[in-house]
């Protein structure tokens, strides 16, 4: 079940735009059939080139350089669910039988594409995996720093109120007892502490 959860998270739309976004797979009449029809025009063409030249041979050394490519990104957007669909008929995610192995499959009319856009999902579910991890773990140390500062207004609150009763009931406290009053507010703060953990 997990294996198969996994495989749908690499099927995912979200996941297959932000490899198109990667790659710029939005320029490449490929996979934009919008671009396909102007082929034969001047834009098609340029794109083509630009695309090429952005991707292949060096595609992991120039992937951190946006290129300001013809098409305007209104139109770029406006195709965008054209281009995922595209793209994700191309793609096969298959589980290997008896391991928790996913093989990521990739069809395109050139063998380098078809690597790089399999080892891109790859690297982006990676990523994806990564940056959940990192926002629960935030979100559970702000959760707890809040526990925390709830707790120590409390045991503030607590020990000025042991403060007033003993000025009003003229108490003295020896140099002996405020040790063990401090023991014991350290041993009451690790109770709270331990009781919220629970």
């Amino acid at each position: 079940a997990i294996i198969l959860t996994e495989v749908e998270i690499l099927r995912c739309r979200f996941l297959a735009t932000r490899v198109v976004e990667r790659l710029g797979l939005a320029f490449d009449p490929e996979f934009n059939p919008t671009l396909r029809k102007e082929e034969d025009s001047e834009r098609g063409w340029l794109a083509t080139i630009l695309y090429k030249l952005r991707t292949v041979p060096f595609a992991a050394a120039r992937a951190e350089v946006e290129l300001d490519l013809v098409p305007s990104n209104n139109e770029v957007l406006g195709s965008m669910d054209l281009v995922v669909d595209s793209f994700l008929d191309k793609l096969s995610i298959t589980p290997l039988s008896r391991s928790l192995v996913i093989q990521i499959g990739f069809t395109s009319v050139d063998p380098l594409m078809s690597a790089l856009v399999a080892n891109t999902l790859a690297e982006q579910y990676v990523q994806q995996q990564v940056d959940v991890k990192i926002a629960a773990n935030e979100n559970a140390n702000e959760w707890l720093n809040e526990r925390i500062q709830k707790l120590r207004n409390k045991v503030q609150v607590s020990e000025s109120l042991v403060e007033s009763y003993r000025s009003r009931h003229d108490l003295v406290e020896d140099k002996a007892s405020k040790i063990s009053a401090q023991q014991l507010s350290e041993i009451n703060s690790q109770v709270i502490l331990a009781q919220a953990s629970r």
